[in-house]
């Protein structure tokens, strides 16, 4: 990193794991926990990517199960400023700490991804039924969406700062994957969200 990168990456106060397959493939990268109280998505990413294999995997796979670590550890949906860190992206330098943690995922971790699929939960203890969220009028999204092969799809780009949205703007093509409820560890719907994910690298042709 150059001086200024690692100075945006410094916000983004969690882990990034990278596995490199020995064969050349695309770059799948998961998201999870954007809000800090959605367990089931954070679970999803760890147990996909510990099934990472880069002897067999081909192409990289990025995983950062809790981009908002602080409402993680403190099992808060927003910021401490009470800001959506799901409604700042691209973000920007000099802004709010919402606007800064989304300015750094978007600098630092979006030009390494050529798929996303962002994991979530339902908010307010509402239990969400197993869903893939994705704009249909894109055709690679769209596809990207029935391969997960888990929930029902529900139609639409997502709304304005929201990840998923301005990661397609930047013409990489993303679902969400959202299922639960927070606080919780729900096994039935971790099982199903690592399964889409596996089915995912399958029709990329990664595994």
């Amino acid at each position: 990193f150059s001086e200024k990168r690692s100075f945006r990456a410094s916000y983004v106060n969690t882990a990034i794991y990278v596995a490199r397959g020995h064969a050349a493939g695309p770059a799948l990268c998961l998201t999870a926990g954007i809000h800090g109280d959605e367990l089931n998505g954070m679970e999803v990413a760890r147990r996909a990517f510990s099934l990472a294999d880069p002897k067999t995997l081909k192409g990289t796979l990025i995983a950062v199960p809790f981009i908002n670590a602080e409402g993680m550890r403190t099992g808060n949906r927003y910021l401490t400023d009470r800001r959506d860190l799901n409604r700042s992206f691209p973000g920007r330098e000099g802004g709010s700490i919402a606007s800064l943690i989304a300015y750094a995922v978007t600098s630092t971790i979006l030009p390494h991804c050529e798929f996303v699929v962002d994991l979530h939960t339902g908010s307010d203890a509402r239990s969400n039924v197993p869903q893939i969220r994705a704009d249909l009028d894109n055709e690679a999204i769209a596809e990207l969406a029935v391969h997960f092969g888990r929930g029902i799809v529900v139609a639409g780009a997502g709304p304005e700062g929201s990840w998923r949205r301005e990661v397609a703007k930047a013409g990489v093509p993303a679902i969400i994957y959202e299922a639960g409820e927070p606080l919780r560890f729900e096994q039935e719907e971790i099982e199903h969200g690592v399964e889409g994910v596996m089915n995912v690298m399958a029709y990329l042709g990664m595994i």
